[in-house]
């Protein structure tokens, strides 16, 4: 499928020849193949990108910097929860292209995907100030209704990188580094030997075999690592960068507005 194609399709002028073609898309590995096409799309376009209920298999197409794992066997249930307004059927392709958007304010809450649904797009963060408040009360409140829920994020400019993870109304595990203080913000919860098996750069004071287990959490320097996000998260659940396509049938998300 050309270019022209591809924007048409996604703009909501598909053909039955376009949807023949859609086989092409859905399988494309490594998600750096999706990405060549999304990086040609403006900001606009992507946010106007139409919703398309179509089901495919996860794959990512869009910019992934931050997300939320919980383990939940629909995204209704899910939308249920959060009080999602104006939802609206959306598959993985136009969610992943749609939230992508620096302009956009809706969130994307995927079909399931071995046990986990995927949140994307307006999620709040770890406030700066009070890393209590963003990202920790939505949290515990989906951790009340579903056996785990995870956030992930990595950012360049300035550096922001992060993990944590909920269960029964307490956060377990978090870590967050904010560059723009050049400090780790939020650090709560005993190291998970998931974290401690990563090779990647803590700084000096690290998840190293010199600091004594019991000491980890008080000597967390800086991950520093773009890789470290990822590999947690296949650890943890499940990183919808390398999700493998095989394994996941086709499904359907949904994409609306949630307020937090």
């Amino acid at each position: 499928m050309g270019l022209l194609d591809f924007f048409r399709r996604i703009m909501g002028g598909a053909s039955p020849k376009d949807a023949a073609d859609d086989d092409a898309v859905e399988i494309l590995e490594p998600r750096e193949s999706g990405l060549e096409k999304v990086e040609q799309l403006t900001d606009k376009q992507m946010l106007n990108t139409r919703p398309d209920a179509t089901p495919d298999k996860p794959h990512w197409y869009g910019k992934l910097d931050h997300w939320m794992a919980v383990k939940a066997d629909s995204p209704q249930a899910v939308a249920k929860e959060l009080g999602m307004r104006d939802a609206k059927p959306c598959n993985w392709e136009t969610g992943s292209i749609i939230t992508s958007s620096t302009l956009n304010e809706r969130l994307y809450i995927s079909g399931p995907a071995n046990g986990w649904v995927f949140l994307f797009g307006h999620l709040p963060e770890p406030d700066a100030d009070n890393p209590r408040e963003g990202t920790f009360p939505l949290l515990l409140k989906l951790s009340k209704h579903f056996e785990e829920v995870q956030f992930f994020t990595y950012r360049a400019d300035p550096l922001r990188n992060g993990w944590a993870r909920a269960s029964k109304k307490k956060i377990t595990r978090a870590y967050y580094f904010d560059g723009a203080k050049s400090a780790v913000i939020w650090n709560e919860g005993e190291v998970t030997d998931e974290e401690f098996a990563c090779d990647h750069d803590y700084g000096e004071s690290g998840f190293s075999g010199e600091v004594p287990a019991a000491e980890w959490k008080d000597h967390i320097d800086v991950c520093t690592s773009d890789e470290a996000t990822g590999e947690i998260s296949r650890k943890w659940s499940i990183d919808p960068a390398r999700i493998h396509l095989e394994d996941i049938p086709a499904g359907t998300g949904l994409i609306g507005v949630a307020k937090f």
